[in-house]
């Protein structure tokens, strides 16, 4: 049996945050909205690394599946790198999901950050 080995890059360190200057130039975030983006950052990662583990585990199963039906060397190959593709796209759209709630609800936790901070400055 072969060893399969699928890794991708599970840091999301490239999402980017919405940008308070475009809101209010005197607004810094508030160490509450730092914690939400820093506990959400977090949950991401995890859940790339459960999605990981669990594909990980079942292109194992198929490569245990595809030896024993073929012995054609280029056959196995041609199998594995059609898996491989499609592992990687179906992670793709995962992470376009991922980055896609990530800019929402930090925009969201941002403007209410900002309402907070504005009415506590009105008091």
């Amino acid at each position: 049996m072969s060893t399969v080995t699928v890794s991708h890059r599970v840091a999301f360190s490239h999402l980017t945050l919405p940008n308070a200057d475009d809101h209010s130039s005197a607004y810094a975030p508030t160490p509450a909205y730092e914690q939400k983006i820093q506990a959400y950052r977090q949950s991401i990662d995890e859940e790339l690394r459960d999605y990981d583990a669990c594909k990980r585990q079942e292109f194992k199963k198929r490569v245990e599946i595809w030896e024993s039906i073929t012995s054609d060397p280029e056959e196995k190959e041609k199998i594995r790198r059609r898996a491989e593709a499609q592992l990687a796209s179906a992670r793709e759209e995962l992470v376009k999901g991922l980055v896609s709630d990530f800019q929402h609800y930090s925009q969201v936790w941002l403007l209410e950050d900002m309402a907070l901070a504005s009415a506590m400055n009105q008091k």
